[in-house]
């Protein structure tokens, strides 16, 4: 077993040890942020010649890159002219067939009439060999990695009630858009962020500014214009 820890909580990970080799481990994302976003810089010259601060020194986009965890690819996927090329390991029953191979695939009729199916790429699955347990009351949510549109494919977002649903692995979807990509996929590439979400019901009220409101209003926006980093100093949590 493994596990991750999500603002105090636990989330558990199994694998069948008795059919496969370990595979790579889930892994929490503030530990493993992207070499495109490690390697930008802090700063940019503008085409007015003013140096502007980048995306690297925000903390929104920052705090969604090391939230949750990431679900990661089992085995290599290569793909050449002649399509998808993988490992694939018959002896394992037709029941746990996702065991066998680091994906497989869906037929695109099955996401028709949605705007996924406008893509023109293979639909595929991502094989993922963890079992997720989370706390009672909180679920996990499936999406594409957070701001990376370099990998070819696009997954599926979805949520599943992990705290219920555990004793069978989650599979990841996903469109494989860039038809051409040729290249490998290596093992442990991140297919998936994972985001422990509690479960509840929530209402929304719109309604006017009051005059104070206005009035905080204006003296914040004025601060932001003066102050340097000022969500980051005053309003960001340290709690991640």
């Amino acid at each position: 077993m493994t596990h991750v820890h999500n603002n105090g909580h636990t989330v558990e990970f199994r694998f069948n040890s008795s059919l496969v080799s370990k595979p790579p481990e889930p892994i929490v994302c503030r530990d493993c942020l992207p070499n495109w976003f490690l390697s930008m810089s802090a700063t940019e010259i503008s085409p007015s010649e003013h140096e502007l601060p980048t995306a690297k020194k925000c903390p929104p986009f920052l705090d969604i890159l090391q939230t949750g965890f990431y679900l990661r690819s089992v085995g290599d996927i290569e793909v050449t002219d002649e399509g998808f090329q993988f490992e694939t390991r018959q002896e394992i029953p037709d029941e746990l067939s996702y065991l066998r191979s680091p994906m497989s695939f869906h037929d695109l009729a099955q996401l028709r009439g949605c705007t996924i199916d406008q893509f023109e790429g293979e639909v595929v699955k991502f094989h993922n060999y963890y079992t997720i347990k989370t706390a009672p009351g909180y679920s996990t949510m499936f999406t594409h990695p957070a701001n990376d549109f370099s990998s070819p494919f696009n997954t599926i977002s979805a949520i599943v009630d992990t705290d219920r649903y555990y004793h069978v692995p989650v599979q990841i979807p996903a469109i494989w858009r860039n038809t051409s990509f040729r290249g490998i996929v290596p093992t442990g590439t991140p297919i998936a962020q994972c985001y422990v979400i509690r479960r509840e019901t929530f209402s929304l009220r719109v309604a006017e500014m009051s005059y104070e409101e206005e009035e905080k209003l204006l003296e914040e926006s004025k601060k932001n214009s003066l102050t340097d980093g000022l969500y980051r100093k005053m309003f960001r949590s340290k709690q991640r």
